[in-house]
């Protein structure tokens, strides 16, 4: 809180501290909604620029990274509609290595290339699958389970009562259990 009173008095250091802090998360979730990274990128910038002009808006009854969470997200979901209503859709390169993933080999030793090259392609079925999720079931999953909020922190950034949290997460987790078995690969991810 000292560095958005900081920011409300216009100090710059205490804004650039606060990007340092939290730029990485945004655009993670960012990368994640959006499946580009120059996407993401605007994004995640338009983000910060949003708070940034509302920083006499934040109330404090959030902590300030689930206050950016919830711009991040509506930023994002704009950008979406935007490019839909234009006819592009979400693309993500099948070349890229997705690290900001969690991995899949729980083990702490070197993977060998072929299984680096297995846990990239499962890593991408993982994300077709959720990306096959409707929005809100996506963006729940991508809150709890991959940026690791609570169902509170994500109740505040959707706007939706905690109860509404549960029950997208287990509707979308059933979803998603859904795509991977009949994808075959339900015991991959099991």
């Amino acid at each position: 809180m000292e560095l958005v009173q900081r920011v409300r008095q216009d100090d710059e250091a205490a804004f650039e501290e606060l990007m340092r802090r939290y730029e990485d998360k945004s655009y993670g979730l960012a990368l994640r909604l959006t499946g580009s990274p120059e996407d993401a990128l605007e994004v995640a910038q338009d983000a910060f620029f949003k708070a940034y002009k509302a920083i006499d808006r934040f109330q404090g009854s959030s902590s300030f990274s689930t206050w950016l969470y919830a711009i991040t997200l509506n930023t994002a979901r704009n950008q979406i509609r935007s490019r839909n209503r234009r006819g592009h859709g979400v693309t993500i390169s099948m070349d890229e290595d997705r690290d900001d993933l969690p991995r899949m080999d729980p083990v702490s030793r070197d993977p060998s290339p072929s299984e680096e090259l297995q846990e990239r392609a499962l890593r991408q079925e993982y994300e077709k699958a959720l990306d096959r999720l409707s929005h809100p079931f996506k963006e729940t999953i991508l809150l709890r389970d991959i940026e690791g909020l609570s169902y509170e922190e994500i109740a505040v950034t959707l706007g939706v009562n905690p109860g509404t949290v549960k029950s997208r997460i287990s509707r979308g987790r059933d979803e998603l259990r859904k795509i991977l078995s009949a994808q075959g690969l339900l015991e991959v991810f099991s």
